[in-house]
């Protein structure tokens, strides 16, 4: 998915009188100065009491509107991340107002954040009405005149109308919208506080999609005793298995967790969730190469990226097969992550050691694989550690492969010689 593109040439205005609080039709309108300037006013208020308005503004919300419940966490508007999240977005737009490209990033992660939880058009109103209510109330008829207030409708207008556009294209290219039927087929104890649970759609011409590595799924729970559905987002623990129609999630136990102990206590195999397709942004690869004990700050690179849902490709070179460290390691990431988890290995013999042109040509050959040489994209992370003469090779022979320098991540073992 490309990401977000908006400017002051980014986006095209079309003009419309409507300064009402918002309605289901939005249009993007062009905001003159004296409305421009209202939203930059709120820029001190923002700073001071954001958090508190927002607060304010999810009470109000899901306090009136049930519709919307199942896609907020408790949890997370007692801790207030989530009004502190809105706070920081609504400070960020007055403070961008003149030119929104500094937001594309930010916004094209909300659009992401919609699209997992299946959030559409319909529910924009309802946020624009809370929202401009709450600020009404809190900041009082001295500072919310019906000009502030004119404003922030058109602000939010504008705002709204970019996002339903971006995330109805995305909505367009599912292969389903909204939460499909699956059946739990099986419940793993991967630890005493994760569980793996196995789906399959509930009906069996169904085919699932496939997914990036780092995608994620969102499930509909129906728990017992609560008056709503409730979403929750899961990383997908496993590549999805196309010939046995199914997905995989593992879900942690949180003290006090309503979900994640509903997961573990009562969910059993036969119950029925909803789910909806894959989403998040594909993750880079990463690309390791390791010399001798050079593995060590390299260990937790590759685990967090593999705990990040990402591929790994991991070059290792030793004098020989016995002298390798982490031995156990590598071959339970071998297990555990499959086809995400590539590991090369290279060898010299003793007698070999120091002659640096055995290692030359047993990494020459690997780098010129096609595996390899796929994962050579721009966007491909690449770490590097080993001794000196090492890892010079193989930045040279990353360098010819098309490798700009700079995006090759290295430290040196011993003194530096150039």
């Amino acid at each position: 998915m490309s990401a977000v593109q908006i400017g002051r040439d980014g986006i095209s205005i079309t003009a419309t009188s409507d300064t009402r609080l918002p309605v289901n039709e939005y249009h993007l309108k062009e905001m003159n100065d004296s409305q421009k300037q209202y939203i930059r006013s709120s820029i001190p208020i923002l700073e001071s009491s954001g958090v508190n308005i927002t607060q304010a503004f999810y009470q109000r919300m899901l306090e009136n509107y049930p519709e919307v419940r199942p896609y907020f966490n408790k949890a997370h508007q007692i801790s207030l991340s989530q009004p502190r999240i809105l706070a920081f977005a609504l400070l960020n737009y007055a403070r961008n107002i003149d030119d929104l490209t500094p937001l594309s990033e930010f916004i094209d992660q909300i659009i992401v954040k919609h699209i997992g939880l299946q959030i559409k058009a319909e529910h924009y109103p309802i946020v624009g009405q809370c929202l401009l209510a709450t600020m009404r109330e809190m900041l009082g008829e001295d500072v919310a005149t019906p000009e502030f207030l004119e404003a922030w409708t058109i602000a939010y207008g504008n705002l709204a109308k970019i996002l339903i556009d971006a995330e109805k294209n995305i909505y367009q290219s599912q292969p389903w919208n909204g939460f499909a039927e699956f059946e739990v087929v099986d419940l793993i104890d991967e630890s005493f506080d994760v569980k793996s649970v196995y789906m399959v759609p509930r009906d069996k011409t169904f085919k699932i999609a496939s997914a990036y590595p780092g995608q994620y799924i969102s499930i509909s729970w129906k728990i017992p005793g609560l008056p709503h559905e409730t979403i929750r987002e899961y990383s997908l623990s496993k590549y999805p298995d196309t010939k046995k129609n199914q997905y995989r999630i593992s879900v942690r136990r949180v003290h006090e967790g309503i979900v994640s102990n509903y997961v573990h206590e009562h969910l059993k195999v036969g119950d029925i969730v909803g789910v909806s397709p894959p989403a998040g942004k594909r993750k880079p690869p990463v690309l390791c190469f390791a010399g001798g004990i050079g593995i060590t700050p390299i260990v937790p690179i590759v685990e967090n990226a593999l705990l990040d849902g990402r591929t790994v490709v991991f070059c290792y070179s030793n004098r020989n097969y016995s002298s390798r460290p982490f031995k156990n390691w590598l071959l339970q990431l071998k297990d555990q992550y499959k086809e995400r988890f590539k590991l090369k290995e290279f060898f010299s013999k003793e007698a070999y050691l120091r002659k640096e042109e055995i290692i030359d040509e047993l990494m020459t050959r690997v780098l010129l694989r096609e595996d390899i040489m796929k994962l050579n994209s721009a966007e491909c992370d690449i770490y590097m550690l080993g001794p000196n003469s090492y890892m010079r090779f193989v930045k040279e022979e990353l360098v010819k492969l098309g490798v700009e320098p700079k995006r090759i991540a290295t430290e040196f073992f011993g003194p530096y010689s150039p």
